[in-house]
């Protein structure tokens, strides 16, 4: 576990200071992600309300983290069933 420390970061034009022991590097590519989002979706859908896009961009999140955690998931079960074959083969 890293130590705990204090970033300013800029999301959605407000600046915020915040205690994590995330790696900075993962943080600052974070807040890219999500200010990338953001501008994406105010573009598409031309909301306004930084609260609306604050969910959609969640949403978007959270939708990316379900499959990669699907992929995951797959990869995962056909490892163990090549390992299985190895080990039942020889």
């Amino acid at each position: 576990m890293e130590e705990i420390k204090r970033l300013k970061v800029n999301i959605f034009g407000k600046s915020y200071s915040i205690s994590t022991d995330e790696n900075q590097e993962d943080v600052v590519k974070a807040v890219e992600m999500v200010n990338s989002l953001r501008s994406d979706i105010a573009q598409k859908t031309k909301l306004q309300d930084n609260f609306k896009i604050a969910v959609l961009v969640a949403l978007k999140l959270a939708g990316r983290l379900t499959r990669t955690q699907k992929d995951l998931d797959l990869w995962l079960s056909n490892a163990k069933r090549l390992n299985d074959l190895l080990e039942n083969n020889f």
